[in-house]
């Protein structure tokens, strides 16, 4: 609920074989975000794509290294842990069956409220630069991208695809593991998600000795795809240390614009499946 609201969409695997993922969403205007949930634990890639931000993360616990990470780091946690009187369980959800960790939730105005009460830093850094450069008009010299399937780890595991709507210039998600496929909808509107700018990132993901929890190198540089108006264009990203953001340039190095609207990046394992271009 409340990816509909979203400014940027973040999906990376998750733990525990790769074949499913998880969602980060970044918000600008959290008192327009409605009920925003499920809210799951903290892993350490999520917080190293909420550092590109430099903004408060809001979680219900963390595994042992996310939590490491946090202490280390003081990095800004709203955790439902501490901060509990500001989340609840969805008693719809519950009442169907959901399992507990599917449950928790909030809602944008609570959080953005919870924030400030508890001594969150939400003032705007006006000279932040946050890596991501806008262009009223994107015309991209690629090839076609009217549907685009990625796998994020393994040819067993789940895929999302993205198909191009010319009438609204924008792509729609859709998600399938298994047998079961279903459309990238808002919870809160039951609508689906437009998606003005879809950027895939190749990034290393390793495995913990534990053979369950990953581990991916977000700084250095990479390569990916962008698409944007039914083209898409193969990229470059680049991210000096964790506290800097990404930014993004076509191969001969000049400057990526994005076209305003909501922005889907899928995080790729650069030695996985490859993805498929329609």
């Amino acid at each position: 609920m409340g990816v509909g609201s979203a400014d940027i969409v973040f999906e990376h695997i998750a733990e525990g074989g790769g074949t499913v993922t998880r969602i980060l969403a970044v918000f600008t205007e959290l008192e327009n975000a409605g009920t925003v949930g499920s809210i799951r634990s903290a892993r350490t890639y999520l917080l190293d794509l909420a550092r590109a931000f430099n903004a408060p993360i809001a979680h219900c616990g963390y595994s042992d290294y996310a939590e490491n990470y946090i202490r280390t780091t003081r990095y800004p946690s709203f955790n439902e842990f501490t901060y509990g009187q500001y989340y609840y369980r969805d008693q719809d959800r519950l009442d169907a069956g959901y399992s507990r960790e599917h449950t928790l939730m909030i809602e944008g105005p609570d959080l953005l409220r919870g924030l400030l009460e508890q001594g969150f830093d939400m003032t705007p850094e006006p000279e932040r630069n946050y890596g991501l450069e806008f262009a009223e008009t994107v015309d991209l010299d690629g090839e076609p991208a009217n549907r685009i399937t990625m796998r994020f780890f393994s040819k067993y595991g789940k895929s999302t695809t993205m198909t191009y709507d010319a009438d609204a210039g924008v792509y729609y998600g859709s998600q399938q593991w298994n047998e079961t496929q279903k459309d990238f909808l808002d919870g809160n509107t039951g609508e689906a998600v437009p998606f003005k700018n879809v950027l895939l990132l190749n990034v290393m993901i390793r495995w913990a000795e534990d053979n369950y929890h990953v581990f991916t190198e977000m700084t250095g540089e990479g390569t990916g795809y962008y698409a944007c108006n039914g083209k898409y264009v193969p990229i470059k990203w680049y991210r000096e240390t964790a506290d800097d953001p990404f930014t993004f340039t076509y191969e001969d190095g000049t400057p990526l614009y994005l076209a305003p609207g909501k922005t889907y990046m899928g995080m790729l394992h650069k030695e996985g499946p490859a993805i498929i271009v329609e």
